[in-house]
């Protein structure tokens, strides 16, 4: 079984949505693995120190975060981090999810652009 899907199953669709955004956005300052335990600093408005306790299975028996949330988001980045970088050594979430973090962003743009600035139809239509 793919280990990312073996520790899917304990967080919550939100958690898991936040915390890919925590990961893409390269919000984790620091992550320490230890052999059952996984520890890290997850960084937005402010610092969240987490912990992720595995059994001799890999399951996840325990989670600890500053913000009183088990299972949270924070947690969630440290897996993705944890299974992309230290597992399968290839960050190949990371890129997956960063690419197309910046093509919604940048579709964002070019919407935004289309929509507030003053162009000729014949200008419009090379940029499509």
């Amino acid at each position: 079984m793919d280990y990312i899907t073996h520790l899917d199953k304990y967080f919550k669709f939100k958690a898991k949505c936040e915390g890919t955004k925590y990961y893409v956005l390269d919000k984790i300052k620091s992550i320490d693995y230890g052999f059952y335990k996984i520890e890290g600093t997850v960084t937005d408005r402010k610092e969240d120190k987490v912990s992720i306790e595995l059994d001799r299975n890999f399951n996840i028996v325990d989670t600890k975060c500053t913000c009183r949330k088990h299972f949270c988001k924070h947690a969630y980045a440290l897996v993705l981090k944890y299974t992309d970088e230290y597992i399968h050594n290839n960050k190949a979430i990371y890129y997956l999810f960063k690419t197309k973090y910046l093509l919604t962003q940048f579709r964002n743009l070019y919407n935004l652009i289309l929509d507030n600035v003053d162009i000729t139809d014949d200008i419009e239509q090379r940029i499509k």
